[in-house]
């Protein structure tokens, strides 16, 4: 099995990522999806991040304990 996930960051880094690639989020979840793949949505605000892309040392343990109870269920 192929799990996924998008990684928390700002919001703010988040549009800017986009405006600045062109990729379509939603159309490339969907192709995953439909390819086999496992989506496992995460909220974006629950995490805090030093710099606006990388997680603290607390939240990528907490996004790690979260990810690996969507796999195992």
């Amino acid at each position: 099995e192929v799990y996924a996930y998008s990684p928390p960051t700002m919001l703010s880094m988040d549009k800017l990522e986009d405006d600045i690639s062109g990729f379509d989020f939603n159309d490339f979840m969907e192709r995953f999806e439909h390819a086999g793949g496992n989506w496992v949505n995460v909220d974006r605000s629950g995490y805090e991040t030093y710099d606006g892309s990388h997680l603290t040392v607390e939240s990528t343990l907490k996004l790690s304990e979260y990810l690996g109870e969507k796999i195992l269920d």
